[in-house]
């Protein structure tokens, strides 16, 4: 049996709904991630595996930015960016690549 990552269940769940809505919301899909964001931001860099870890810090920053105020939160970028759909395709794939990558591993 593989080594369980403490939270790597946990990342698979967040991700398959993420991966099953990018793909099969009826919206463009700039409002496919700004209807999937809050789920972004319940994942964090400890709930992947230790090498999977960059990945998901690498498409956290195409998504978010942080926010210069007291709580020292991210910000949700897509309700903002004016990016083409092609950069949003390539951050979906990112994201599904992710998550492919988790599944292998459990």
């Amino acid at each position: 049996m593989a080594y369980q990552y403490p939270s790597a269940d946990r990342a698979r769940e967040k991700l398959s709904y993420i991966v099953k809505n990018l793909a099969t919301w009826k919206q463009d899909i700039r409002s496919r991630f700004r209807e999937v964001g809050f789920m972004f931001a319940r994942l964090y860099e400890r709930d992947f595996p230790s090498d999977l870890q960059e990945r998901w810090f690498e498409i956290k920053n195409e998504l978010y930015r942080p926010q210069t105020n007291h709580f020292n939160l991210w910000c949700y970028k897509a309700n903002t960016l004016t990016r083409r759909n092609s950069s949003y395709q390539k951050i979906a794939e990112k994201v599904w690549s992710l998550r492919e990558d988790i599944e292998s591993r459990l």
